[in-house]
């Protein structure tokens, strides 16, 4: 059964009529008896649907799902269904029904649009995220939409960088004397591929390979590639068609970290090439990322959109390096 939170005028207005729209009335209704809209072009992933339920348990439920006159779902799809993901049987709900058709499609997407097209101040955000951070919260503060990840590279941003006589990029390294993996001009064979041009190198823990990454234009494709000592071959470990990458660093365990363009993140690969998490960061083009620190879990991620140097801390130690 429905029920009504409180008796407040009704919005007429199929001729839009200002004066005698006044107030909406919030209705219960059950989550069953509404319909969400096929149609809808904004779509909810898994783990968006999970973050807003994980909303909805810590904050409750305060943005009633907006319907038209027949329950079809206007605007709110996401919230129906986190509610269904918790169980619940009854929503809060506000009747658009002095809307047309028309209007409605129309107000959803402007819903969704307005809000995506508003911008963060940097500064402001990172400075409240950092206070939430100290105050003890009884709640998990990835409920804010915030990963952690993310949320530690902003708080990290307010902190001044270093002085340049202190920059560990300065230091000059002595040229190793062991046989060079690759050289000027090499040709790289990547299965049918070839390819002359191959980004981002690095070595792994054993250092008998050298990582890059390169893009097979046949199959617009980026993949990870590694050239193996013993035998001067060389072999294709991730791939992909969505994802295009940039710099990498190396983990002490073998993994390989990607900064990963316009996906805002950094992928992490095993040796075999399968994705093991994808790491998010507060800019769409991270561009490069290495590890430092001693315990070597500090990552440094440019920021290229923003033009900044973020610091996070990583979950696994990235690899040392022969002069760490």
């Amino acid at each position: 059964m429905n029920r009504k939170v409180e008796r407040q005028p009704r919005l007429r207005s199929p001729e839009h009529n200002s004066k005698d729209n006044t107030n909406l009335k919030i209705v219960y209704c059950q989550i069953d008896t509404l319909k969400p809209d096929p149609s809808n072009p904004r779509r909810h992933t898994k783990k968006q649907i999970r973050q807003i339920a994980d909303s909805i348990e810590t904050f409750d439920f305060n943005v009633p799902i907006l319907t038209d006159g027949e329950r079809n779902i206007v605007v709110g799809h996401g919230r129906f269904f986190a509610c269904r993901l918790l169980g619940k049987t009854e929503v809060p709900t506000l009747c658009l029904d002095h809307l047309t058709p028309e209007q409605a499609r129309a107000f959803r997407i402007a819903d969704n649009r307005l809000t995506e097209i508003s911008t963060w101040d940097d500064r402001l955000l990172a400075e409240q995220l950092k206070e939430l951070s100290v105050h003890g919260l009884d709640f998990n503060i990835e409920a804010t939409g915030f990963e952690m990840g993310e949320i530690d590279l902003r708080i990290a941003s307010l902190e001044e960088p270093p002085g340049r006589e202190d920059d560990p990029a300065d230091v000059v390294l002595e040229v190793s004397a062991g046989p060079a993996l690759s050289r000027n001009g090499d040709l790289w064979i990547l299965d049918r591929h070839r390819r002359q041009f191959v980004d981002a190198v690095a070595s792994n823990p054993h250092g008998r390979e050298v990582l890059g990454n390169a893009e097979l234009s046949a199959q617009r494709q980026h993949v990870i590639v590694k050239a193996v000592e013993a035998t001067g071959n060389s072999e294709i470990g991730g791939r992909s068609r969505d994802l295009f990458f940039d710099s990498l660093a190396v983990e002490a365990s073998g993994n390989i970290a990607v900064a990963t363009l316009t996906t805002g993140k950094i992928t992490e690969f095993s040796p075999a090439g399968a994705i093991v998490r994808e790491v998010k960061v507060p800019d769409v083009y991270p561009t490069n990322i290495c590890f430092g620190g001693t315990d070597m879990k500090t990552a440094y991620i440019t920021l290229s959109d923003k033009g900044q140097l973020g610091v996070m801390q990583w979950p696994t130690p990235g690899l040392k390096l022969n002069y760490n």
